[in-house]
């Protein structure tokens, strides 16, 4: 069985807040109901009932539809209220609707309470199915799909960033993956994707989160590692050596093995040019003429 609907009701009058669940049980049978008076009760129900719907009485002896409506919008901003009331000036309710309110009911035609309901749940649905893909979307634009790592253009604009700031010294880590174009002849594209995606986890694993990680090209990974002098860097090139070491007898499959660079930037300037440096000092790596010290 689903988990019922959560509708919490803000009213003073117990048979009014009676009317409602009859009315509402009407179009939506799985439901759970509960009533509160007060702000307190409200900011406790928020927290812990965690409505899907919210009824708000427009007027209460010590709390109003309008403050329900505002504390919901910076506590619970997905959860859908309907202001539920004996009497509403029509300017009152155009300005509940544009306040955020989904929808208003005057009580002396109840039989619109289901409805309303009904579509203010649908409406919220369809407003946390986009978020969530708006959501994926950015998701997608900054990562890359395969290995989970930030993207190449995340990465180019990551470092045109510090120069608008960010403190000094930075350093970048290149690393390539080497023999992948034999990986994939050899085994397939599956195996060289696995060998990618275990570069990305070995070096998530190693690094904080504030030090972008992306994959910048078919076999070549980046880091970018603010506040990080040259010698800070060797240390972290030699863990992530290590780490590639310790993955490699722990694994296998094909082992990983990557040529790695170091850039340092001491003080502000283009950090194109810093990435450049790690671009060469891995190609030298790979040529054996290389010593990160």
């Amino acid at each position: 069985m689903s988990e019922p609907i959560r509708i919490l009701i803000v009213e003073d009058i117990p048979t009014d807040y009676e009317l409602a669940i009859r009315e509402i049980r009407k179009s939506l049978a799985n439901c759970a109901f509960k009533r509160v008076e007060t702000e307190p009760d409200y900011l406790d129900a928020l927290e812990r009932f965690k409505p899907d719907l919210i009824l708000a009485d427009y007027h209460l002896p010590c709390f109003s539809g309008m403050e329900a409506l505002k504390l919901a919008l910076e506590r619970a901003p997905l959860t859908a209220l309907i202001i539920f009331t004996g009497s509403l000036s029509e300017d009152i309710a155009v300005d509940c609707m544009k306040a955020g309110a989904a929808n208003y009911v005057i009580k002396q035609n109840i039989k619109r309470l289901g409805v309303a309901v009904v579509h203010a749940l649908e409406e919220k649905r369809i407003r946390i199915e986009r978020n969530r893909a708006e959501e994926e979307l950015r998701y997608l634009s900054i990562h890359d799909a395969l290995t989970g790592s930030f993207n190449r253009g995340f990465f180019l604009g990551e470092i045109e960033r510090p120069e608008r700031g960010r403190g000094y010294p930075i350093s970048i880590l290149m690393a390539d993956v080497d023999r992948l174009k034999e990986t994939n002849d050899l085994h397939g594209h599956a195996a060289a994707d696995d060998l990618l995606k275990r570069t990305a986890q070995a070096l998530i694993a190693v690094f904080r989160a504030e030090e972008v990680i992306a994959r910048i090209g078919g076999d070549e990974f980046a880091v970018l590692l603010p506040a990080t002098g040259h010698m800070t860097a060797e240390v972290l090139l030699r863990r992530v050596e290590q780490a590639i070491l310790e993955h490699n007898n722990a694994q296998t499959g094909t082992p990983i093995c990557l040529s790695l660079g170091l850039g340092t930037a001491e003080r502000a300037g283009p950090l194109l040019n810093v990435l450049k440096e790690a671009d060469a000092n891995m190609y030298r790596q790979k040529q054996g003429t290389y010593d990160a010290g």
